[in-house]
């Protein structure tokens, strides 16, 4: 997104951002309408055609482009309130929440002052269209950095362009292979891998350079009659889109090409538009004129809003207000006072084209520096995690008290959910949440089924009698549990686990629809079963995410089916085994992370037991009630009560996020477990 042009101003233009600006807020807020997305690509058509026009102009009138004026000029624009945002949002974020989300929100928001923030959320695995984790506050700024990392290398390339020899003909025609080529990258990685396709500079290019070749194509030469229709065709395509696409379209190539088709219609027909019409009224010209500030303001206030007092229409309207009201004051106060000031205008000299281009250079290679880092570099530069580590300790299993009975677990959950602020003991573990608090094996002995690497697997050695645990990470999160039964039993315990891939033998992908996924999973699943049988342990514990339905890619009803037979075939695979322990996977559950803050209570991390965990757990216990040597052990009653599951129990967090439990829980179930096993199978 990009700050208003101090050029002549179009009113078309300023309404045209008005309705850009609109449709994000209100796909945020309301979730209506809910393609509401496609206004960030509005935005990057509108940015495409300014900035070109003016970089045209300035190579008419001086046969080059000064790179230092440009990107001080885009510095006065963009950095003042993209500061500001920022240094509020994370002061606000460590005032709301504990340590662990803080400190993760100061890590987004410093990649977004970095014009990184794209390469960041690339990096975590973020799924922009997708909640299932919690929302950072700086997720928005991902079109900012896109932005900013196009325009690095836009007027060295666009000067480039213009000084070779040839027609205006030719120099359109180059950048429009420019364009097709990020288009068709654009849909090969839609198809392929969506969720990082979002936040691809490489995938979005085309859109700004759809508005860069309407600029170098000059006015259209229209009747008054064709260019107004010419706005109302672009509106209807923009308007539509918003309205009918959603998060099941290949986003973001090609879904948002007619929201693209649109605002280039707008721009092209450039209508007038007068004080009575959609574009050209008096509050689509005050809303553009704030829209870059009510970009940047209205996601950090409604996820901290949220944060605190949940997702109602209430919420929702009362966030509203103070949007605009803080967006006015900072294009007031800000963002208008340091474009009308002196700061970082270009003096009278000039320099060298040399240096000028070693300045492009360099800026380019800051960026690709700090892209590089984010993807590769240590976890510290985009997660809490390492960090807090630093402050947390690994379990002291002997402090941890086990559930001694259910009902005694059960009383506990009852007085988690009855409680109205969070107990002394809790509120150090949500400051101090970290990966500590896994159990060791989700690290030690688990791999992403696309890795080459030999696969790892944990020993946890008591005795002679040979035990395996294997599936996903479910399956991991379970071996403190395992291991302390086997310390009683005199047990060896092998433990091998992949990530969103089970023994259950239904095909499934990951959360990102991962290219290749599918035929990994199938061939580490072979490799698992072959594994147990130069092990042949007498036990066998399973356990798998109920997430694995859903990324079967069906629905619910047919997605329990695929899973009951794929059970069948995995427990007819594993007929000779003595004994095959089919635990429960606990029930999703809110994340820590996500739902607590220092001043929300307990009840705000309270979740209802899905239809999806029932599912699955129905489809599991009927496929093991036809195996002689199959025991199920349910262990929904172990978290949940009268179907709501809280975040803690027995003076323990439960979870480290949605899913996976904390070690300390998992070691502190292990008598429950045991006293599973000891039915007969």
């Amino acid at each position: 997104m990009m700050a208003p042009d101090r050029g002549r101003l179009r009113s078309d233009i300023q309404g045209l951002r008005a309705l850009a600006v609109v449709l994000v807020v209100l796909d945020h807020v309301f979730g209506f309408p809910s393609g509401g997305f496609v206004g960030v690509d509005v935005f990057f058509v509108i940015s495409g055609y300014l900035i070109t026009a003016h970089l045209l102009r300035e190579i008419e009138a001086t046969g080059t482009v000064s790179i230092l004026g440009f990107y001080a000029k885009r510095v006065r624009r963009i950095l003042p309130v993209a500061l500001l945002v920022a240094a509020v949002t994370v002061l606000a974020a460590f005032v709301l929440w504990f340590p662990p989300r803080a400190v993760q929100v100061l890590l987004d928001g410093l990649s977004a002052i970095g014009f990184v923030a794209n390469i960041h959320f690339m990096a975590l695995g973020t799924d922009y269209l997708s909640h299932d984790a919690a929302v950072s506050p700086f997720q928005h700024y991902w079109s900012l950095s896109i932005e900013e990392q196009f325009y690095a290398l836009w007027p060295i390339l666009l000067l480039g362009v213009m000084l070779l020899p040839g027609g205006r003909g030719l120099r359109i025609g180059l950048v429009a292979l420019l364009a097709a080529a990020s288009l068709g990258w654009g849909l090969y990685r839609s198809i392929g891998a969506p969720a990082m396709a979002y936040f691809d500079t490489g995938v979005r290019a085309w859109e700004l350079l759809a508005g860069a070749l309407l600029a170098m194509a000059g006015p259209w030469r229209l009747g008054p009659r064709l260019r107004r229709w010419g706005r109302y065709c672009g509106l209807g395509l923009i308007l539509g889109s918003a309205i009918l696409l959603g998060a099941s379209w290949i986003i973001p190539v090609p879904a948002v090409l007619p929201a693209v088709i649109g605002a280039v219609l707008v721009l092209g027909a450039d209508a007038p538009a007068g004080p009575r019409s959609v574009l050209g009224n008096p509050l689509s010209r005050w809303l553009g004129d704030i829209s870059y500030s009510l970009y940047l303001w209205h996601f950090p206030v409604l996820v901290l809003a949220q944060a605190q007092f949940g997702t109602g229409l209430v919420v929702a309207l009362v966030t509203l207000p103070l949007m605009l009201g803080l967006s006015w004051l900072s294009y007031r106060y800000v963002e208008r006072a340091v474009l009308d000031s002196r700061f970082l205008r270009p003096g009278q000299g000039r320099w060298t084209r040399p240096a000028e281009l070693a300045l492009g250079v360099a800026v380019l290679g800051a960026i690709a520096g700090l892209s590089i880092v984010q993807l590769q570099g240590h976890a510290a530069v985009r997660s809490a995690g390492p960090w807090m580590k630093l402050l947390d300790r690994p379990v002291d299993f002997a402090t941890v008290d086990k559930a001694m009975s259910q009902e005694e677990r059960q009383q506990d959950i009852g007085d988690a959910l009855a409680a109205q602020r969070w107990p002394g003991g809790i509120t150090p573990q949500l400051a101090q949440l970290s990966d500590a608090d896994f159990a060791d094996a989700m690290f030690a002995c688990r791999q992403n089924p696309l890795w080459k690497a030999p696969r790892r697997v944990c020993r946890y050695t008591h005795g002679d009698t040979p035990v395996a645990v294997i599936g996903d990470s479910i399956a991991a999160s379970w071996v403190p549990a395992i291991s302390a039964i086997g310390q009683d039993r005199g047990w060896d315990v092998a433990a091998l686990a992949y990530s969103n891939c089970s023994l259950f033998d239904t095909d499934v992908t990951d959360a990102h629809a991962t290219p290749g996924f599918r035929e990994a999973c199938k061939q580490r699943r072979a490799e698992m079963f072959a594994f147990l049988d130069a092990l042949k342990p007498s036990i066998v514990f399973l356990s798998a995410s109920e997430s694995a339905l859903t990324f079967t890619g069906q629905e619910l009803d047919t997605a329990a089916e695929l899973w009951k037979l794929g059970a069948e075939r995995t427990f007819s695979r594993l007929a000779e085994v003595e004994q095959l322990v089919v635990l429960q996977d606990p029930p999703w559950g809110a994340s820590p992370a996500d739902c607590a803050t220092r001043f929300s209570p307990p009840e705000s991390c309270v979740v209802p037991v899905s239809a999806r965990h029932k599912a699955k757990a129905e489809a599991e216990s009927a496929v093991a009630d036809t195996f002689d040597n199959v025991t199920y052990v349910p262990t929904r009653d172990w978290f949940c009560a009268h179907g709501k599951c809280p975040l803690f129990a027995s003076r323990q967090l439960t979870r480290v996020d949605r899913m996976h439990l904390t070690a300390a829980t998992a070691y502190a179930l292990s008598d429950l477990i045991a006293e599973g096993l000891d039915h007969d199978p």
